[in-house]
């Protein structure tokens, strides 16, 4: 559109099918410059636009933010699965739905726990979280378990101990 055929109303510019137009008169910073349907001044809007974007936008850091976190959380998640992959292969087998001691199935978000000698590395099998705890306080020690389970079965025959379960004490005696 050539210069002279610039509309100098809005109603014009409607009518013409542009979206803007020219009045001839300074806006009201001193700017004497095309104008938007919406009566904005061309050279205030790009002077609002070039500040606005200056300003961080609080949005897209907060949706960066999110991104970042599902981005992580996605590595995470891979990790695990890799690190799953690796146990199984070194185990040969899947992890069982319960522990193969107290045959109690995981608590809560949690995985059995793949348990292995810290001397040799041998794989064992996959435990529980509690029951794992157990052979790590116990660090490994047989013989300290049947000292407990002794201390154990001594106390509960006192009843001073009844919320022991007999059967977790005969289960880590059995498979240890």
């Amino acid at each position: 559109m050539a210069e002279e055929n610039i509309p100098s109303t809005s109603a014009q510019a409607k009518a013409l099918g542009v979206d803007r137009f020219f009045t001839g008169k300074p806006c009201k910073n001193g700017h004497l410059s095309k104008r938007y349907l919406a009566g904005a001044c061309v050279a205030c809007q790009r002077m609002f636009d070039k500040r606005y974007r200056a300003i961080p936008d609080k949005l897209a850091t907060k949706r960066e933010q999110e991104n970042q976190r599902n981005r992580t959380e996605k590595r995470r998640a891979q990790k695990r699965k890799n690190r799953l992959a690796r146990l199984v292969d070194v185990a040969g087998n899947c992890p069982p739905d319960k522990c193969e001691i107290c045959g109690s199935p995981p608590r809560y978000r949690k995985r059995l726990a793949f348990d292995h000698c810290h001397t040799t590395g041998k794989f064992r099998g996959w435990l529980c979280e509690r029951c794992n705890s157990v052979l790590g306080y116990v660090k490994d020690n047989s013989e300290l378990l049947r000292s407990l389970a002794t201390y154990l079965d001594r106390n509960v025959h006192r009843g001073q101990i009844d919320w022991v379960e007999k059967v977790t004490i005969e289960n880590l005696l059995n498979n240890h």
